[in-house]
């Protein structure tokens, strides 16, 4: 049996999750108020700060434009666990490297290096100009599942300087 599912949840096993996951669906409201969703690849830093691209005149990017507050699932089906990270996004406007340190991060995860389109389908779209966009959480839940329990642990970040 793996240790890992006996022991508490910590940022620690929370940063190392969302690190290793790297693949989240990202949910936020349109301009109808209602829900829409998109999946994105993500990098995310030690202070819990989550970076992905997208392009200008997509969907999402105009929903963030209109209204910040986003939830981001984050699965792992094989052992089970869930984390949902509800935050703002908002584009980095401040770091003008943070394009090439997201896509690096990804491709050295992934090992696709050769072909970045693969694995950030958001290149071959024809919606305008990419740009770096930060999820800061204010509120993270861990959950693990297995047959005997259900271990969660709720993070806030209200007011925390990172």
């Amino acid at each position: 049996m793996n240790n890992e599912k006996n022991q508490k949840i910590t940022i620690h096993n929370l940063l190392r999750f969302l690190k290793k996951a790297n693949l989240g669906t990202i949910a936020t409201v349109n301009g109808d108020n209602k829900p829409d969703a998109a999946t994105i690849r993500y990098i995310v830093k030690d202070n819990l700060d989550i970076f992905f691209l997208t392009k200008k005149e997509t969907g999402k990017y105009k929903n963030i434009q209109r209204q910040s507050e986003v939830v981001l699932i984050v699965t792992n089906a094989e052992e089970p666990e869930t984390v949902k990270v509800r935050g703002n996004a908002f584009p980095v406007t401040d770091d003008p490297n943070i394009i090439s340190e997201i896509v690096t991060t990804l491709a050295q995860s992934e090992k696709f290096i050769a072909d970045l389109d693969k694995f950030l389908p958001i290149i071959k779209r024809d919606a305008g100009e990419i740009v770096a966009m930060k999820i800061r959480p204010h509120e993270i839940r861990m959950s693990k599942y297995n047959m005997e329990s259900l271990e969660e642990e709720l993070f806030y970040f209200e007011g925390v300087s990172r």
